[in-house]
């Protein structure tokens, strides 16, 4: 059997995988994984399938192989179109996931119907966006009052890791220190998510894009005396930073837009006007290939924080003292 997992959103493709990832596990079957990085090692010259198509004579369980960002490589996506027949129709599962669009040729397995699987998933629409919010609103017990929900929206964008990580702001606000108050108000909204604060994470930004370590700790401990978490921050720096690549990439590739065309580059991306303005301002300390180098950073300590090697604070800690 063959499972493709891909798309933009890392969220619910994360999700995908580790649903199937679980069922095979509590199946007792016999699990291994590759990265790119990982076949490369295994034959830097030619990198070669067929290694693991036929070795289950010398399993006695059945077998998950999983494939990390292993289709990048031409080489090996032409083969596992070659050996599709053999993969679909074996005792073992091949799981293939890729953080990006899946660029394969799907009417190549049009013959297996149920013997191979595509889960695609791309960011969520906006009415999409909110039944997933309610969703996970729901769950946790609580429910927006009249106005809250829409001013929230506001503050968050298809990210679901961000929108995740604001609704757990919002929970552990209302849980700390009260009992039976289910209801998210405009109020909570506003003192959670204040233009303020993302005024602050802007300066904050700003001293790193400096290279001054000095005035962007300075400007973390008032975040911290104001009672901002570490993980709000963390997240908060991600989003932006994820930002200024956005704009930077529209701006280097849509020669016709420039930077005083506010209303055409809030249309194309989606964003506010004031973190287009505030990002505009900061766009001209970086170029490209520091903001993507930085994001790569973020996105491992990220990575780390998730998977409760780091806390957030040591996180933006690491972050500073890279700069």
């Amino acid at each position: 059997m063959i499972i493709f997992i891909s798309g933009k959103d890392k969220y619910r493709s994360l999700e995908k995988f580790n649903e199937i990832f679980k069922k095979y596990k509590n199946q007792d079957y016999w699990i291994n994984s590759f990265t790119f990085d990982d076949l490369k090692k295994i034959n830097s010259e030619n990198l070669n399938f067929s290694a693991f198509l036929f070795q289950n004579n010398i399993f006695t369980k059945k077998r998950v192989i999983v494939f990390l960002g292993c289709l990048l490589d031409q080489n090996f996506l032409k083969q596992i179109t070659e050996y599709r027949n053999i993969l679909a129709n074996s005792n073992d599962i091949f799981i293939f996931f890729e953080e990006e669009d899946l660029k394969i040729n799907k009417n190549l397995f049009k013959d297996f119907q149920d013997k191979v699987k595509f889960y695609n998933f791309d960011f969520l629409l906006p009415y999409e966006l909110k039944k997933w919010i309610e969703k996970k609103t729901k769950e946790n017990n609580f429910y927006f009052e009249k106005g809250a929900f829409e001013k929230f929206i506001e503050y968050i964008n298809e990210d679901l890791f961000e929108a995740q990580n604001a609704l757990e702001k919002i929970f552990a606000f209302k849980n700390y220190g009260k009992t039976g108050d289910f209801k998210i108000k405009n109020e909570d909204i506003e003192i959670l998510f204040r233009k303020k604060n993302k005024a602050k994470i802007f300066d904050t930004i700003e001293q790193i894009s400096k290279k001054n370590k000095k005035g962007a700790l300075k400007l973390l401990q008032e975040h911290y005396d104001k009672g901002d978490s570490p993980l709000y921050i963390f997240s908060m720096i991600i989003y932006q930073f994820r930002n200024l690549i956005l704009l930077s990439y529209l701006l280097q590739k849509e020669k016709k837009i420039l930077p005083f065309q506010i209303e055409k580059i809030q249309k194309r991306t989606g964003l506010s006007l004031f973190v287009i303005k505030k990002s505009l301002s900061i766009l001209e300390k970086f170029t490209f290939v520091e903001l993507k180098k930085i994001y790569s950073f973020l996105f491992q300590l990220d990575s780390q924080v998730k998977s409760g090697k780091i806390d957030p604070e040591l996180a933006l800690k690491l972050f500073i003292a890279q700069i």
